[in-house]
């Protein structure tokens, strides 16, 4: 079938929380992280829900038929298959993707240079002990030794990930990407600074007691909002688990497109996004197709997929958590801790081409997704497999 995106744009601050639970004299900042796929399958499905009449106090909430098949219940997700959420900008009849960095790609002072593994075997990098990314204990692999890492947040266009990737199939360790406010103002840079889309604003409340309504001054809270640059949003590609099914997709196609300029809820009670839809995905086609005897995952949203036998990790380690708000799969409260690879780390693998990878990648049964509640379905474990070469400087 085909896969439609949803784009959100947000109509206020917003607000993504992290895991941590305000508590008197400990936690008193509520910081906000890039939202989680997580967050929205479920304002997608509340909305869908909502619109096809669902009743969240009966049994399977009183939907039969398709709208039950599709939407699922409290216990079953349906076949709603989520990609996303990606931050893009509206430039009318399309969106312009702004990807999350890779983190085999070093930003120094005044070029770009990419951590290539070493042709040797026992290469060094963060490694997968089963649960957690443990790190290495060999020297990284060699980037340039001169030049000051920048300490500013950048984000990759369409553009730049095209020229990534293509330094990455042949190996070239210094590349240059190009960025003005000219080019910034046409939308074609190849990277974009984070500051410059979004704003982080802090706001600070005292909690009441929800009975006498008196302030309980030790409840001094400070919550981190999320304020996007007009016309920068959150894209979202939605379709159907499964095997194409023409009345299920035209269900959903319909149910769909009855949202097109909708407002629902999102990020924070009170908070507000417009969905706008289209029907061709910025995904189709964003990486042209270039064969290597390695390739690589390019995490693009939060993963709990193990590497396995991959050769080689760069990236960073998150936890996942949240609340459960009502009992069924899961028990009611709080979700235990999962350790996770945030989006814009690199999996390496050798000896494997892209085609092969992108197989075997998609045979993955997520089964501890499934087990903690961080389904594929839902949008966890988007990448790229893209093709690189390795360190050219050094003899097998």
């Amino acid at each position: 079938m085909s896969t439609f995106t949803l784009f959100f744009e947000p109509l206020d601050v917003l607000v993504f929380r992290d895991h941590r639970p305000f508590m008197a004299g400990q936690h008193f900042l509520a910081r906000s992280i890039f939202p989680l796929p997580s967050v929205f399958f479920g304002a997608l499905r509340a909305a869908l829900l909502e619109r096809a009449g669902a009743r969240f106090d009966k049994p399977a909430f009183g939907l039969e038929g398709l709208a039950a098949a599709v939407l699922g219940d409290a216990d079953h997700p349906g076949r709603l298959q989520l990609r996303g959420p990606l931050l893009a900008s509206d430039r009318g009849k399309t969106l312009d993707l702004m990807l999350p960095w890779p983190h085999d790609l070093d930003i120094r002072e005044h070029d770009f240079a990419l951590v290539l593994p070493e042709a040797q075997e026992g290469p060094p990098g963060l490694r997968w002990d089963g649960r957690t990314m443990a790190e290495w204990t060999g020297p990284l692999p060699r980037t340039r030794a001169s030049g000051k890492p920048s300490a500013e947040r950048f984000l990759l266009t369409a553009g730049g990930a095209a020229k990534y990737a293509r330094a990455s199939a042949r190996g070239d360790r210094e590349f240059s990407l190009a960025r003005s406010k000219e080019s910034d103002a046409r939308g074609e840079s190849d990277y974009v600074a984070e500051h410059t889309i979004l704003r982080k604003e802090r706001r600070t409340g005292l909690a009441r007691d929800a009975n006498t309504l008196v302030v309980d001054d030790a409840m001094l809270y400070t919550i981190e909002t999320w304020r996007l640059r007009e016309g920068i949003g959150f894209a979202v590609d939605v379709g159907l688990t499964g095997a194409p099914n023409a009345t299920d997709a035209n269900f959903l196609r319909e149910a769909l497109k009855a949202l097109h300029n909708h407002v629902l809820r999102l990020g924070g009670k009170g908070h507000h996004a417009r969905i706008r839809i289209f029907e061709r995905s910025p995904l189709t086609d964003l990486f042209p197709p270039i064969e290597s005897p390695h390739s690589k995952a390019w995490l693009l949203t939060p993963s709990l997929i193990a590497p396995g036998d991959a050769m080689m990790a760069v990236g960073k380690q998150i936890r996942l958590g949240g609340i459960n708000l009502r009992a069924g799969k899961h028990p009611k409260g709080p979700k235990p801790l999962e350790s996770a690879l945030d989006a814009g780390s690199v999996l390496f693998y050798r000896n494997t081409p892209v085609h092969e990878l992108r197989g075997r990648l998609a045979r993955v049964n997520d089964t501890r997704g499934e087990q903690t509640g961080y389904p594929e379905q839902a949008g966890f474990g988007l990448h790229a497999i893209l093709p690189y070469t390795c360190d050219k400087t050094t003899t097998p």
